[in-house]
């Protein structure tokens, strides 16, 4: 595995945790449940399907981070 996409990944699981600690965590991100999120989800699925069907490549890298 890459060093440095390992390294993301664990500060991305750091962020999360820290977002969503139980008491001191972001009051709106530990209030977010699969349900409360879906419709953002399916929001950024189709901007990546638009800047996919666009072969948009600089699109596509902003949309998947």
């Amino acid at each position: 595995m890459n060093e440095s996409k390992g390294t993301s990944i664990e500060q991305l699981i750091k962020v999360m945790k820290r977002l969503r600690h139980p008491t001191e965590g972001c009051p709106w991100d530990r209030e977010q449940t699969f349900s409360s999120v879906a419709p953002y989800t399916v929001e950024e699925a189709y901007e990546v399907e638009d800047a996919i069907a666009r072969n948009d490549i600089d699109a596509i890298r902003e949309e998947l981070g």
